[in-house]
């Protein structure tokens, strides 16, 4: 029998490897940073129909991850586990949709060009969400005590960053090898980013093997402590009450400030700051700074409850976001910003997570069946809905102040990009800080919860 002694460092940074270059990829820096670039600039499809193809995306990408975790816990496991199975599943068709995002050819009609490539993104994001919900799930599945769920957070949370460092690294090298063809540059840089899910792949499989396979996936049955091989619909929806729906709508609000950033640095640093390639350095030294308050985000919520991290880090975040109306065309101004930003806002996605395996225990504490991977896609739901509504915003906001593609935009237009990256930003962020405090759920009491189980799954395996 395993001694039970928690997560170790070793299988911590085993699991935040394991998902770091899905991010790289798909989640946060060169798919969701040049996929809308790609269109209007190398496509050269117009910016209205790009704007409604980039809000479209953000509607599959929230219909995919809103069945993602009911397709994973309303089905029986694969022979690898629940969740290790399906995050297996989804990063092979990850890896096989990706790359033909960035297709150009010589089309007739923009919009049948479009239509193609969005049924590939759809396809794409069924992979990406079902990988990326099966592996925050398997937090639930390997996390012994709260201090374990807070640091696999975390880790996840490192792994998230540190593929923004090596992608800030590694983009400009591979892009180079492809600059003789703008058409195809994208492709083949992306294609050569997804290779590098295979090891990725390898180190999940391998971290989380024990946990449902092995030894200790045998003691949690013993203990009942094994989640359910299928979960109703409406044990799932059991997951909105009590303190799933605060936490939902609060989720939802703060994510409907990241859109605005993502869609926008490229124009911010193109076109108010006259210096393109400082988007890539923003993201390079955000990712670092993410990385070392990565490290310290268990340390914090050690020192108070996640609620509170979470609360404090929207409401000092939303200040900082309106301060960026008020730099200018500075970008040495632009990167202390950037920087300071990202420092005060990593902890929130370590909460959040955490905060989501806390309402599945929650759940199960009220006799419930714990539905991991629900919560988790739920989770995941409220980053694509809130991406959908700043999305929207963003890319018609273009519109609204008059920008045109294949132009250089300047006066109103520069002012409107701004203050888009500015003030929304602020708004939701403060707003999502607000709503978090109708979120009641006792961390002390989920904390003793997870020790009975524990301790049962000890007595049971040794009789």
């Amino acid at each position: 029998m395993s001694e039970n002694k928690g997560v170790t460092l070793w299988e911590k940074i085993l699991y935040g490897y394991g998902g770091m270059f899905t991010y790289m990829i798909s989640g946060t820096t060169f798919l969701s940073m040049y996929w809308m670039f790609f269109l209007t600039t190398v496509a050269g499809v117009s910016a209205p129909v790009a704007a409604t193809a980039a809000t479209a995306v953000t509607a599959i990408k929230a219909v995919v991850m809103a069945v993602a975790g009911a397709i994973i816990d309303g089905t029986k496991p694969m022979k690898w586990g629940k969740y290790r199975g399906w995050f297996l599943v989804g990063n092979i068709i990850l890896l096989l949709f990706t790359g033909v995002l960035f297709l150009r050819w010589d089309y007739k009609n923009e919009i049948t060009y479009v239509i193609v490539l969005l049924v590939l993104y759809f396809l794409q994001q069924v992979g990406y969400n079902i990988s990326w919900t099966a592996s925050r799930a398997l937090v639930g599945v390997m996390a012994k005590t709260s201090v374990d769920g807070v640091g696999l957070s975390a880790a996840a949370n490192i792994g998230s960053t540190a593929s923004g460092i090596l992608y800030g690294i590694i983009t400009p090298i591979v892009m180079g090898w492809f600059a003789a063809n703008a058409q195809t540059q994208y492709m083949f840089t992306t294609l050569a980013f997804s290779v590098l899910l295979i090891p990725g792949t390898i180190a999940m499989m391998k971290v989380s093997a024990p946990y449902e396979n092995g030894e200790m996936y045998n003691e949690a049955v013993a203990g009942k402590g094994a989640p359910k091989a299928k979960v109703s619909f409406k044990e799932m929806m059991a997951s909105f009450k009590g303190p799933g729906a605060p936490y939902l709508i609060s989720s939802t609000i703060m994510n409907a400030a990241g859109g605005f950033q993502q869609m926008l640095l490229v124009y911010y640093t193109t076109y108010v700051l006259n210096k393109p390639t400082v988007a890539t350095t923003a993201t390079s030294l955000g990712s670092v700074a993410g990385f070392v308050m990565s490290l310290l985000t268990p340390w914090i919520c050690s020192k108070t409850t996640k609620k509170n991290v979470y609360f404090w880090c929207l409401f000092v975040g939303g200040i900082l976001y309106a301060l960026y109306y008020f730099i200018g065309p500075n970008a040495t101004l632009f990167l202390l910003l950037r920087v300071l930003t990202t420092l005060v806002t990593t902890p929130i996605g370590t909460a959040m997570v955490a905060m989501a395996n806390d309402i599945a225990d929650w759940d199960e504490m009220q006799g419930y069946a714990s539905a991991k991977g629900f919560v988790q896609s739920m989770m995941g739901l409220t980053i694509r809905i809130g991406m959908l509504i700043s999305t929207a915003a963003s890319t018609f906001g273009l519109v609204a102040i008059g920008y045109v593609s294949g132009t250089v935009p300047e006066g109103k237009v520069l002012d409107g990009i701004m203050k888009m990256m500015a003030f929304p930003p602020c708004f939701f962020y403060i707003l999502g800080a607000l709503l978090i405090l109708f979120y009641k759920l006792d961390e002390k009491e989920i904390e003793q919860y997870r020790l009975s189980k524990l301790e049962a799954a000890k007595q049971a395996a040794a009789e």
